[in-house]
């Protein structure tokens, strides 16, 4: 029977449609030792060979990428295609043997922040693509000098929403980028060189990210930073100026959660979130951080956000980050809302925490313990914050302050416990306004109606370590090696603390005990027991 014209053309678009496109997702083998770039790539006895095969491939949702374990592949992945919600492209390793290494060969570009699509300096590369899950891969890039590279970057330039980027367990190393720009350009452009990069370039202000996950990754030796999420062109009108809360939910990137990864000798910023609203980075570790770009007078910290609402950075380590430029472990920095809980800082060079200027407004940092940082406990350049149930322990022979030299911004600092063996007895206690606080081993106190001056009683302090929250471990054994900041029960501490209320109180303390009653305890413990 003779079809009508338009429906032999439907049927013949329809063939030739299906002959092109396969109707369900595929998986894709490729073996850098055995494949072959002629098979079909659809099961590991015909697995491709080379990268340059899946760069000319446009993958479709629910697709599947296998890298075989053990192979080295030469040069970079920049696959083509997007994925569908529910139906994401992965990239994985099939069969047994370490990770997949991706050596791009010390490849390196212009920089690609301003504008220019970020191409061949970064080893695994996505432009304006979303629904992706990427893991398991050893990826590195080291070339003979410094220049504009970077192990991972996901760009979006004028896209709109893109949705579902998933980095897990990812091995970044020896990337040596930059740590200052070349010439006069920019230096934001120097920020993107190192490990993990998203980003938004371009001009389109509706361009962002949502829902964005990093979990399990290593980034070791690189520079300059090691995990950065949201960097784009300065485009808010005004720039450095805190954005308009109309703007809030349809600007900043949603959905961002930065999770058990470890952040090991990079060159300036250990990771750095930015344009989020309500990002969440917890059970990171980050050593080493600004290791070299204070050489170039170039400002680093460890953990920190830029230009966020609401972020919370909980359960991180963070210690021997280099240098006072700035080189503290956490830093609250032009943003509202920032909440620092739960963390443990040590050994950091510029202190434990950084209020950055008069737009970070409305911090919160509480339950948090700092053993032997150095330089000053506080910088404060203008930030308003809430500072309270902390304990902050100096040992013997250091020479660590309270605050710098700044001593502006305005601070509310309650409950918590100081307890000092430095050799700076009298410190800068500035003229913030403090409560219910313990000062031990000093000469001079600020001005604190309800202060104590008793020795707290903790159990061991100063014994917490080096590098105790360890990666996968349940959050009780990351805590416990903590224990030496907890109470005796003899403690003039207990049930003596200024009541928190309201938007500020929270239900437990550092270990995760209850608290008890309206009267908390001073400093980050609230054992039932002491009750």
């Amino acid at each position: 029977m003779q079809l009508p014209t338009k429906h032999f053309f439907s049927a013949l678009t329809f063939s030739l449609f299906t002959a092109c496109v396969p109707l369900y997702a595929a998986d894709y083998y490729v073996d850098s030792t055995k494949g072959n770039d002629s098979n079909s790539g659809l099961t590991p006895q015909k697995a491709w060979r080379t990268l340059k095969k899946i760069n000319s491939t446009t993958f479709q949702p629910g697709d599947n990428i296998r890298l075989k374990a053990g192979c080295t592949f030469t040069g970079q992945l920049y696959p083509k295609g997007s994925g569908a919600p529910g139906k994401p492209i992965t990239i994985d390793l099939f069969g047994k043997g370490n990770r997949p290494i991706i050596d791009a060969g010390g490849t390196s570009d212009d920089g690609g922040f301003y504008g220019a699509e970020g191409k061949t300096g970064s080893v695994v590369y996505l432009l304006n693509q979303q629904h992706w899950e990427i893991s398991n891969l050893e990826i590195r890039n080291h070339g003979k000098n410094a220049d504009y590279r970077r192990g991972v970057r996901v760009e979006i330039n004028g896209m709109g929403e893109c949705h579902h980027i998933h980095l897990k367990n990812l091995f970044v190393h020896d990337i040596n980028g930059l740590n200052k720009s070349k010439g006069n350009s920019h230096h934001e452009l120097s920020k993107q060189t190192g490990g993990i990069f998203l980003c938004v370039t371009g001009d389109d202000e509706k361009t962002r990210f949502i829902d964005v996950l990093i979990d399990g990754c290593t980034v070791q030796n690189c520079d300059r930073s090691g995990i950065s999420i949201g960097a784009r062109k300065h485009w808010y009108k005004g720039w450095n100026q805190l954005i308009d809360p109309a703007l809030v939910d349809s600007r900043l990137h949603l959905n961002v959660i930065i999770r058990n990864n470890r952040i090991d000798d990079v060159g300036g910023d250990g990771i750095v979130v930015q344009y989020a609203k309500a990002p969440l980075i917890e059970y990171n570790v980050c050593k080493d951080a600004a290791k070299r770009s204070y050489k170039q007078r170039q400002y680093s910290a460890g953990i920190w956000p830029w230009m966020c609402e609401d972020a919370l950075f909980q359960f991180n380590e963070v210690y021997k980050t280099h240098s006072r430029l700035d080189g503290q472990g956490f830093d609250c920095d032009s943003g509202r809302g920032t909440i620092y809980q739960y963390n443990y800082s040590h050994d950091n060079e510029g202190g434990f925490m950084l209020f950055c200027m008069g737009n970070s407004k409305s911090s919160t940092v509480r339950y948090n313990i700092s053993q032997n940082d150095h330089f000053a406990l506080f910088t404060n350049s203008g930030g308003t914050a809430e500072v309270y149930n902390n304990v902050f322990y100096i040992g013997k022979g250091m020479k660590t302050d309270i605050n710098t030299g700044h001593l502006r911004g305005k601070m509310k600092i309650y409950n918590n416990i100081f307890f000092n063996e430095g050799e700076v007895r009298k410190p800068r206690w500035g003229k913030y306004e403090y409560r219910n606080n313990v000062y031990f081993g000093f000469d001079t106190t600020p001005n604190d109606p309800d202060k104590i001056t008793k020795n707290p009683q903790l159990k061991a302090p100063g014994t917490g370590g080096t590098g105790i929250i360890t990666l996968f471990q349940s959050k009780r054994d990351k805590l416990s090696k903590l224990d030496g900041y907890q109470l005796k029960a003899n403690s003039p501490c207990i049930g003596k603390g200024h009541p928190i209320e309201g938007s500020l109180k929270v239900l437990h303390d550092f270990w995760g005990h209850k608290l008890q009653g309206k009267a908390p305890n001073i400093g980050a413990d609230e054992t039932p027991k002491h009750r």
